[in-house]
């Protein structure tokens, strides 16, 4: 079919179409734009969100480990504790003081040998209770370093 100048209709049609598609091109720009933007936020908050999830685990962890190693530390204070006041041949000694080889060896008297574990207690206590949170394992391993 044509109409009244001689043209066809579908070509009429298809040119009405085309003039609205690209009335509407600056309509799609922005939808595209607006899309855009939505799918950064989402991005923006799950990298959040992971990084929260990876913050929150590694503090539970890091307060685990603290934990651990103060259980540990009031353990071998307290083995080592009952070790010297024990009476009789164990694994302490074979002479039957309790003191070991080093009193035999006469390096350190009686009397300090019993306050050397308390000062190195209060040494490391102070150095786990200040390890807390804020410094990670270096106080650690300062505590290591003294009792050498």
């Amino acid at each position: 079919m044509r109409d009244l100048q001689g043209r066809r209709l579908r070509h009429q049609n298809a040119e009405a179409k085309l003039k609205e598609w690209e009335s509407k091109a600056k309509e799609r720009e922005l939808e595209k734009i607006a899309l855009q933007h939505i799918k950064q936020q989402e991005r923006e908050a799950r990298r959040e969100k992971e990084q929260q999830v990876e913050v929150a685990s590694i503090v539970e962890a890091q307060k685990a480990a603290v934990k651990g190693a103060q259980e540990a530390v009031q353990s071998a204070l307290a083995a080592a504790k009952q070790a010297p006041g024990s009476s009789g041949a164990g694994p302490s000694g074979s002479n039957g003081n309790g003191n070991g080889a080093t009193a035999a060896a006469g390096k350190r008297p009686a009397g300090k040998a019993a306050a050397a574990p308390v000062a190195k207690r209060s040494k490391m206590m102070a150095a786990l209770e200040s390890f807390g949170s804020d410094e990670g394992e270096s106080g650690s391993e300062s505590s290591e370093g003294e009792e050498e």
